[in-house]
């Protein structure tokens, strides 16, 4: 499976520059393989099985017309700091 940042990664290379020297990557939706990454990828985590939940709530809710569109939602994120973000910390959370 190809993944996004493996893409990203093999460009950034191949235009001859480093992470995080010259570019610094941020993914999106922290993952488990992402700390083991060289280097450590920064991300922001979601709730991604909250929001399926609630997606779901709505939608049969819409359905069933018990509410009308558009539904907003909110969810909280948090930042993973890794190094190829060009932190100096090997890896945090930031509040």
């Amino acid at each position: 499976m190809v993944r996004l940042i493996d893409i990203a990664r093999r460009a950034i290379r191949d235009w001859g520059l480093r992470i995080p020297e010259h570019v610094a990557i941020v993914g999106c939706d922290y993952a488990e393989f992402a700390g083991y990454q060289e280097p450590p990828l920064t991300t922001i985590h979601l709730p991604i099985e909250e929001m399926a939940a609630r997606a779901t709530a709505i939608l049969l809710d819409l359905i069933r017309q018990r509410v009308t569109a558009p539904v907003q939602e909110a969810f909280p994120a948090h930042l993973v700091v890794r190094l190829s973000s060009g932190s100096s910390r090997e890896e945090g959370e930031l509040p």
